[in-house]
């Protein structure tokens, strides 16, 4: 009967042990993934592709990129006005959010501040990379093509009075 009290015991330790693990892992992992939001007022889909969100402060690529920001195919990018006509997705940091209205189309930061809107002329700030890797892969549609642009801190309107600076 002690033996069946102690392999009871032990069950019941090892049973909360793997519920406590199982627990500490899924606080450990985003616990969202931010798929395509629609846009509130329009009929259309804009993809607003994320990366994931991270613990503690977020590594960035200092890179920096300029253009004009467009939706090609209700996918934000960044047109570069160079000669090869290169333009890229842009991947927007974790806590940033979008709001379309009247066929406007505003970015806004994590605390809320709008940063740029459709046809705003931009510096970027973060980098290229060739391809995605899941979970970011899986928010992008096949339409919404790279290159890609993972979007770091920097983000400012240019003012277009101005002569263009070089990023």
């Amino acid at each position: 009967m002690i033996i069946k009290t102690i392999c009871l015991v032990f069950m019941v330790l090892l049973f909360i042990l793997t519920a406590c693990t199982l627990a500490a892992d899924s606080t450990s992992q985003p616990s969202e993934i931010h798929l395509p939001t629609p846009a509130s007022d329009t009929s259309k889909t804009i993809f607003f592709p994320r990366q994931e969100k991270t613990e503690g402060e977020r590594a960035v690529m200092e890179a920096r990129t300029g253009g004009v920001l467009v939706l090609v195919d209700n996918c934000i990018r960044v047109d570069r006005e160079t000669s090869t006509n290169a333009s890229y997705l842009l991947i927007w940091p974790p806590d940033f959010s979008f709001s379309a209205e009247n066929d406007t189309v505003k970015i806004f930061n994590e605390s809320g501040e709008l940063v740029a809107s459709i046809g705003d002329q931009v510096i970027i700030g973060g980098g290229e990379v060739p391809v995605l890797y899941e979970p970011i892969k899986g928010q992008v549609q096949s339409k919404c093509n790279g290159p890609y642009w993972i979007v770091g801190d920097e983000i400012s309107r240019v003012d277009a009075s101005k002569p263009y600076p070089t990023p």
